[in-house]
């Protein structure tokens, strides 16, 4: 009887813990998002529309744009860790970042895998796994396959209009 009161109390705290550990860590982070890194977002915003128009990330004229779009990348590969490494749940970082994540990673998953195997395939080793697994969400979520979350190109570009409009308008 003693066990099973113990392993009680052992489990609601541990769940405790868990949901504050999830709270905590994803507020911090999309403030960061929010607050920190509306300059980035627009700049890869821009980056990735001349990507859709053009098909070749080499046609976009300003670097420092790209330098954007991987810390942006890079910003999503922290939260994979933390995903991955079960200190945040992807239900959490469903309802925090999916859509921010998609008008990313939709587009740029080329770009991820063309530079893993230029560079290292640790470069934005959690993208990838952490963009799938949201999209499982989605996809469970409106009931259809993965591949009908895939947003349509003008849906898609007014996303990434809204996020160039950071530029002009900081949070």
């Amino acid at each position: 009887m003693v066990s099973v009161v113990f392993g009680l109390v052992f489990q609601f705290t541990a769940s405790l813990h868990q949901q504050t550990c999830d709270n905590d860590l994803v507020l911090r982070y999309e403030d960061k998002f929010d607050e920190k890194m509306t300059g980035e977002r627009a700049q890869a915003a821009e980056a990735i529309t001349v990507f859709l128009q053009t098909g070749n990330w080499g046609a976009v004229p300003n670097q420092d744009e790209v330098d954007s779009m991987e810390d942006v990348l890079a910003f999503f590969d922290e939260l994979g860790f933390y995903w991955k490494n079960g200190e945040i749940s992807s239900a959490v970082l469903y309802g925090h970042f999916y859509c921010d994540m998609r008008a990313c990673c939709q587009a740029t998953m080329g770009y991820v895998h063309d530079n893993q195997k230029k560079e290292s395939v640790a470069d934005w080793e959690y993208v990838e796994p952490l963009y799938n697994a949201l999209a499982r969400i989605e996809a469970k979520r409106i009931g259809k396959g993965m591949k009908h979350c895939d947003w349509d190109k003008a849906t898609l570009q007014e996303y990434l209009n809204s996020e160039k409009r950071l530029k002009k308008h900081p949070a």
